[in-house]
């Protein structure tokens, strides 16, 4: 059996999707702080802005000699890099309509302000600082959303993190913990002599469900050889049990033999212990035309057995039975 998918790539890979994620989650989370850092002072140069076009208003009132130099300081703030960035492709289309529509105004007031017209410029004032609070505005709500951004990309990637761990611990636990468990009690039963069939999950691609199938098929011939064993055991217990029998069976012939004067008292009790002995329900010795004997009842049903008693190659009678198993008796 080949291991399709070993625990140590399924890991190894999970690992490195955990580590990834992190890394896309922090790294997106940084790039947005870092185009934040700047957001403060464009959002302060804006709000200035609103500062000096009323500045200008007083200038050209009072016909100020600072008028150009100021309107040269509205230029420089109005074109500062920080604002310039706002042309990039990742701003909002809404900050750059404003920022666009905020310059090109600033545009013809400046030639007004040249021109030292206050008319025009106490009737558009007004309608100038309003567009400067509408691009501050949009500034922070751009401002507001890239910090949301960034709370999305943290909350999302930890999000990722905790299921990928989730996932990774519930698979690690079953094909991991769960195959490892069953092999211990697996182990601990065969520890106890119980080779029975264990429920093992075979069905595993990594190395433990290949452990789990060679364990199984181990425990089966553990089982087979442990039955066998068994059957042989009690197989040589029994022989021993019959031969003790027949030893006993003999043993108390002999003593009932072992006598001055061997005659019918003697073969009826060696009768009586053989009918005790082999379980036999009638037995009957004939010897010549002397003598018969016979203990026990004897049956219609039950097929008649007879064995020669011999001495010799010499026959000196028989001994018919009646047994329920139809086993041979021994001669004593």
């Amino acid at each position: 059996m080949t291991v399709k998918r070993p625990v140590s790539a399924s890991l190894a890979k999970a690992f490195f999707y955990i580590v990834l994620l992190s890394i896309l989650s922090t790294g997106s989370a940084l790039l947005t702080l870092t185009s934040s850092l700047r957001d403060a002072e464009a959002i302060n140069i804006a709000g200035s802005l609103r500062m000096q076009s009323y500045r200008l208003g007083y200038d050209l009132q009072s016909r100020s000699p600072q008028i150009n130099a100021h309107r040269q300081l509205f230029q420089h703030a109005l074109n500062s890099p920080v604002l310039q960035n706002l042309n990039a492709w990742y701003v909002p289309q809404a900050v750059k309509t404003r920022y666009a529509r905020l310059h090109a105004n600033w545009l013809e007031m400046n030639s007004r302000l040249q021109d030292g017209d206050i008319a025009w410029y106490q009737t558009n004032i007004n309608n100038y600082v309003d567009q400067i609070d509408l691009f501050v505005l949009a500034l922070q709500h751009y401002a507001e959303r890239k910090v949301m951004l960034v709370v999305a990309i943290s909350l999302a990637g930890g999000i990722g993190i905790f299921t990928l761990v989730f996932f990774t611990l519930r698979r690690i636990r079953q094909q991991v913990v769960r195959p490892l468990n069953q092999l211990v009690t697996a182990s601990q039963r065969i520890e106890h002599g119980q080779f029975a069939p264990l429920p093992l999950d075979t069905s595993l691609p990594n190395e433990l469900g290949l452990l789990a199938k060679t364990f199984s098929q181990m425990s089966s011939e553990l089982h087979k050889l442990y039955r066998s064993l068994e059957a042989s055991v009690e197989e040589k217990t029994h022989d021993l049990h019959e031969a003790h029998r027949r030893l006993e069976v003999l043993y108390q012939c002999s003593q009932a033999l072992n006598t001055s004067q061997i005659d019918v008292h003697c073969f009826r009790h060696i009768l009586q212990i053989v009918r005790e002995h082999d379980a036999a329900w009638y037995l009957e010795l004939t010897v010549g035309d002397n003598w018969r004997i016979s203990e026990g009842t004897q049956s219609p049903d039950l097929p008649m057995q007879m064995l020669p008693v011999t001495m010799q190659d010499t026959v000196y009678g028989e001994l018919h039975w009646q047994s329920p198993t139809l086993m041979p008796l021994r001669r004593c």
